[in-house]
């Protein structure tokens, strides 16, 4: 169960997913700059979370 199998490589990594490594970093990036990408939920007036180091040089 769960649906056909992916025709292409898939990588995650903490909350980013992707098809490389640099898609990864890229996606990184954007989270730690707060891009709008990511949204945001009014509501929640804490912290942001840190992402971990990448386990790879960017």
């Amino acid at each position: 169960m769960g649906g056909e199998p992916l025709g292409e490589e898939i990588l995650i990594w903490w909350n980013f997913v992707g098809h490389s490594k640099a898609e990864i970093s890229e996606a990184q990036r954007d989270w730690e700059a707060e891009s709008p990408r990511f949204g945001s939920i009014p509501e929640f007036d804490g912290p942001r979370l840190t992402a971990p180091p990448l386990p790879w040089k960017a």
